[in-house]
């Protein structure tokens, strides 16, 4: 399994956000999502999806934050505390989502940047990302 901390430009500031990071490319994976796991083996893991526009918490069994982001790595928009039995579409131009359980810690704002380099350039894990 591939996993980086995610990298942030926030103005002229570089954030580090300390949770571990997966990427989901498949069609299955991005299907799955974090679908079928506790809050408990994922509250230190977030997940991009992409390409991604539209994200479901249907199964879920815990709330998720939500970050559109679009080909540039821009926060298009961000949901928190998306609860199970939702369905969400990114804004016009998403080209990915990141998700991760819901948390007291900082989250994404829109307008923040990606550093793509980083993260949505990541090769293919296979199916699965567990």
């Amino acid at each position: 399994m591939q996993t980086d901390e995610l990298e942030v430009l926030r103005g002229n500031t570089l954030i580090r956000m300390p949770m571990t990071t997966r990427y989901a490319r498949s069609w299955h994976s991005r299907l799955r999502g974090l679908l079928g796991t506790s809050y408990e083996e994922s509250r230190s893991a977030q997940l991009i999806l992409e390409p991604c526009r539209l994200i479901h918490t249907h199964g879920m069994r815990y709330s998720l934050d939500v970050a559109f982001i679009d080909r540039q790595g821009v926060v298009l928009g961000t949901i928190q505390q998306v609860e199970p039995g939702h369905t969400f579409a990114g804004p016009a131009g998403t080209h990915a989502v990141i998700e991760r359980p819901t948390q007291r810690s900082a989250w994404l704002c829109r307008g923040d940047r990606i550093v793509l380099e980083r993260a949505m350039k990541r090769p293919v894990i296979g199916e699965d990302w567990r």
